[in-house]
């Protein structure tokens, strides 16, 4: 009688055994894709969701130290910032060591923001650590330069 019982238990499991996997068989590369994402839909709670708590921002040279700091003001400014860009990945690099990795990109982006249009090329270094089966951003730095035209 026991394992009758048990049949439809294993089954029920079996079955849902694919939607259980967890979001580490995403590569490094696909957390960067949808943190990115979801600043150009304006999504701030989904981008807080890929950043760790302890977050070490950078960009040019202004340190942001945590993930509260900067949801408080830089968030809401890169969101502004994208709305209306345009960005195009010219190179990307990855590198993994265990459950950490590094994604570093350049960009080719336009923007119009506050009336002032903008053209830069963008430099971006990433790095996650893999917790509890998801890649999360635990450091970001950026730089960025205007294009003369």
């Amino acid at each position: 009688m026991k394992k009758l019982f048990l049949l439809p238990v294993l089954a029920t499991l079996l079955l849902t055994a694919p939607a259980a996997i967890p979001a580490a068989a995403d590569a490094p590369e696909d957390t960067v894709a949808a943190y990115h994402q979801a600043i150009l839909d304006g999504d701030i709670e989904a981008a807080k969701g890929m950043l760790h708590k302890d977050l070490l921002l950078f960009e040019d040279g202004i340190p942001e130290t945590s993930l509260e700091h900067y949801a408080k003001g830089h968030l809401k400014t890169d969101i502004a910032f994208s709305e209306k860009a345009k960005r195009k990945l010219e190179s990307r690099k990855s590198w993994m060591e265990g459950d950490t990795a590094t994604v570093s990109s350049t960009y080719d982006l336009k923007t119009k923001y506050k009336g002032k249009s903008y053209h830069l090329k963008s430099a971006e270094t990433m790095t996650l650590k893999q917790i509890e089966g998801r890649w999360i951003i635990v450091h970001i730095h950026w730089s960025n330069h205007q294009v003369k035209e």
